[in-house]
């Protein structure tokens, strides 16, 4: 019987929006070259189009990463769907297209940890049910399964910078990993992360000190960070002990300063 978590090391590198460094940010093409690099898991970040489809995209608007403009809740599903989601590589990657939240589940649901970041606060309820309908959903795994020097994440895991979001996934799904994406990291926020019953806490990369991811553990919180720019800020954060990180670049060396 296959195992409703995945064993990984420590810390872990999620792909943060696939391999988006090489490849066009949550596409197919980002995800799959993920994949090839060996990632630990992905990232991806989830928001709804105004006729309700769920889609992978960071931005509020299109007009970044596509050859369309404006806000996507003003878009039809149909018309996101013939957007050029490649412009960013030139004509690297002529099919590039935004995907849906099911497809990207379909495809990578159960093969690596997924982490599902939500931008829009109101559609929980309806990722969380995308979740359950590939039957991907699965309490936090005991912390006593994984090996010396890995961890355990279990098939999916959310995040969001909203704490109402958070909130909200853990009425939807109590036993999830949920955790909150945040600038601040100080004791007061670690505090009430653990009170809000999270499970886990994602500060920016250049926050995290030894004294504050010490605390974080001692508060029975998992640290996720994010932010990560350069190869040194990344080693840093390692030095101190986080559990994990997103990146653009998943191939990256995970070896603490020495």
């Amino acid at each position: 019987m296959a195992l409703d978590y995945f064993v990984v090391r420590r810390p872990y590198m999620l792909a943060h929006r696939g391999a988006s460094a090489y490849a066009p940010e949550n596409t197919v093409a980002a995800f799959d070259r993920a994949l090839a690099l060996r990632t630990d898991g992905i990232e991806t970040d989830i928001r709804v189009t105004r006729d309700g489809v769920l889609v992978l995209m960071h931005d509020a608007t299109v007009d970044r990463v596509t050859d369309g403009t404006g806000p996507l809740s003003d878009l039809d599903y149909d018309a996101v769907s013939r957007l050029d989601a490649g412009v960013g590589f030139g004509n690297e990657y002529p099919d590039a297209r935004v995907p849906r939240l099911d497809e990207f589940l379909a495809r990578y649901g159960g093969r690596v940890p997924l982490c599902l970041e939500i931008k829009q606060p109101g559609t929980e309820a309806a990722i969380v049910t995308a979740v359950a309908d590939r039957g991907l959903t699965a309490d936090a795994p005991p912390s006593d399964v994984a090996p010396p020097g890995g961890l355990s994440l279990p098939h999916v895991v959310y995040s969001s910078f909203s704490f109402e979001s958070c909130e909200a996934l853990r009425l939807l799904a109590p036993r999830a990993v949920v955790g909150f994406l945040t600038p601040v990291f100080d004791e007061a926020m670690i505090e009430r992360v653990r009170a809000a019953g999270l499970g886990q806490i994602c500060p920016r990369i250049d926050t995290c000190t030894l004294a504050l991811v010490a605390s974080a553990h001692d508060h029975g919180l998992s640290v996720r960070a994010w932010g990560v720019r350069e190869r040194e800020n990344l080693r840093a954060a390692l030095a101190v002990g986080i559990d994990g990180t997103t990146c653009n670049w998943p191939d990256w060396t995970l070896t603490p300063s020495r």
